[in-house]
């Protein structure tokens, strides 16, 4: 999840926040004073939380991370790369992103 730079609390503290209050028995001023907020942010955040959109538990590893180029491609790209073939000319080829094949190009020297 990205957070513009005047974010004044991180999502996963946001969510402590919410669950100090609702979960915790913590009053609302207490939390507001704990995390240097108004006690109007605490409640935005509750109502926020009250309506699912704020997670109970913090989503780790939610964004996918790019998969290693299978080996078998990594070798044809080799090859074609030593029949002069430029990069872009291959992942249109094998049907990749040229993207992927700056990994593959890197590995081959």
């Amino acid at each position: 999840m990205k957070v513009h730079g005047n974010a004044r609390l991180l999502p996963r503290q946001r969510m402590l926040m919410c669950r100090r209050v609702r979960l915790e028995g913590w009053n609302v001023a207490q939390v507001a004073e704990a995390f240097d907020v108004s006690e109007r942010t605490v409640y935005r955040w509750l109502a926020r939380f009250d309506a699912g959109a704020v997670p109970a538990r913090p989503v780790v590893g939610t964004e996918v991370p790019p998969t290693r180029t299978p080996r078998e491609v990594e070798m044809l790209f080799e090859q074609l790369r030593r029949t002069r073939w430029t990069a872009p000319r291959i992942a249109a080829e094998l049907g990749m992103p040229t993207r992927r094949c700056a990994p593959c190009s890197s590995a081959s020297g």
